[in-house]
């Protein structure tokens, strides 16, 4: 081709002429003079590999100080592998977590990060997209705290007006009261009625 004028007139029936052209690739004159016959070109690509799927991890512990009150495992859903404390699973897949108490103890709560969440003693985690790292706190049997975090123990007041017997007169009082004349003020006390 002598002049652009040429080149661009190809280009407008071999745009991939121009193409090259442009990139500064070499482009045999035969091609550029139309003297090469209409040709089919096959070519041949090797098929690109599927990425590996993302992993993820997730991790069950006994929070601190509690182990003798339970303990806690983790499982692929459908796997084969036993369940331990922690598994390995490609994003989307589910896992099982259960905790389990020990005698006079029950399961509390699962928890992220030190909050609560709304995962049952044994539960399914469907669709696994992230590391999890969860840690289950137990609580005794009957008891509204945890090892960690008790509820205080009430002492409930005494009652005063429980009834004793007095046993000068085996007449009914209270610890206030023994004689049951219900006197505060210790004054004379007011004649028995027969």
């Amino acid at each position: 081709m002598e002049n652009l004028n040429d080149l661009y007139k190809h280009s407008m029936t071999h745009p991939d002429v121009a193409e090259a052209y442009i990139k500064g690739l070499d482009v045999p004159e035969a091609i550029l003079q139309n003297e090469v016959p209409d040709t089919s070109v096959a070519a041949s690509f090797d098929p690109t590999p599927d990425p590996e799927p993302a992993t993820y991890t997730v991790t069950v512990a006994v929070a601190d100080g509690q182990d003798e009150m339970g303990e806690v495992t983790v499982e692929k859903v459908g796997g084969t592998e036993e369940p331990g404390t922690s598994v390995t699973v490609n994003a989307g897949d589910s896992v099982q977590i259960k905790a389990t108490t020990t005698e006079g103890y029950e399961f509390d709560k699962w928890m992220i990060d030190a909050v609560a969440t709304e995962y049952e003693a044994t539960d399914t985690i469907e669709n696994v997209s992230e590391d999890i790292d969860l840690v289950a706190s137990f609580k005794q049997s009957g008891k509204g705290g945890t090892k960690s975090n008790p509820e205080p123990e009430s002492e409930e007041p005494k009652n005063t007006e429980d009834p004793v017997e007095d046993p000068e007169n085996d007449l009914p009082g209270t610890l206030d009261d023994p004689k049951g004349d219900d006197d505060p003020e210790g004054g004379e006390e007011e004649p028995k009625k027969e």
